[in-house]
């Protein structure tokens, strides 16, 4: 994929060339990330089609996965580092909701 089909500036440029040269084509890496989120969000599918907001601890096991599904193409420590932040978040978060009585808005 070329960077100039998106008519970025030189400093976006560049960003895309570090980026790719990392990670590998940013097309690959967002069907990943989609097909992982995916199977996330499967089990609010209700929820989305009725526009309603889903568990706060979702969010942060999507982002998690995010930064795993960066890792499998190339070692950055940050990623796996803000994917154990992101998971402390999901822990805390669905560890709270489960403590909610059943039909309790989360």
């Amino acid at each position: 994929m070329e960077h100039n089909e998106f008519n970025l500036d030189t400093h976006h440029t560049n960003l895309f060339r570090e980026r790719s040269q990392i990670y590998g084509d940013p097309r690959e890496n967002h069907r990943a990330i989609a097909l992982a989120w995916a199977a996330l969000l499967h089990p609010h599918a209700e929820k989305i089609a009725n526009l309603e907001p889903i568990p706060e601890h979702t969010i942060a096991l999507m982002m998690a996965m995010f930064k795993l599904c960066r890792s499998r193409r190339a070692f950055q420590q940050d990623n796996y580092d803000d994917a154990r932040v992101y998971l402390g978040f999901a822990q805390r978060w669905q560890a709270e909701g489960s403590a909610r009585p059943r039909g309790d808005p989360q």
